[in-house]
């Protein structure tokens, strides 16, 4: 019974990563630029994972000297129905000449913090997964 509450709160978690619920804020640790609105003129491999910095985090460089700094190595390689999810949000901007504004970078450190977020709550529901499945003696 408790496995199951606890399996349910899990999945209440997970809607509200995928729905991008008001709680889930930015990620704390991104650090922008200082240009705004900030050009996408390129991008790092989609499929390739992010070096990490010394403090564990990684950084990605949308131009010369346009750098996004902060960021989650392994929110990089998450992929959602096969497409690396930052990649390609990151992608559209740039294919639309679309600089990132104030408001779109809140939403890219939503959407970074949202995908560490289901990171944590795969890994709880794939460990409450099995004990869920073995049949209790009655």
């Amino acid at each position: 019974l408790e496995e199951s509450k606890h399996f349910r709160d899990t999945g209440r978690r997970l809607l509200q990563v995928h729905l991008l619920s008001p709680d889930i804020g930015p990620w704390p640790s991104l650090r922008w630029p200082t240009a705004s609105p900030l050009p996408v003129e390129k991008l790092p491999p989609a499929n390739r994972a992010l070096t990490p910095e010394p403090d564990g985090t990684a950084r990605i460089l949308l131009g010369k000297d346009h750098p996004i700094a902060g960021l989650p190595p392994q929110a990089w390689t998450v992929e959602v129905g096969g497409y690396p999810v930052l990649y390609k949000w990151l992608q559209s901007r740039k294919r639309a000449g679309r600089p990132l504004d104030a408001d779109e970078r809140g939403e890219f450190a939503r959407i970074v913090h949202a995908l560490v977020v289901l990171q944590q709550v795969s890994q709880r529901v794939d460990a409450i997964w099995p004990q869920l499945m073995v049949p209790k003696n009655p």
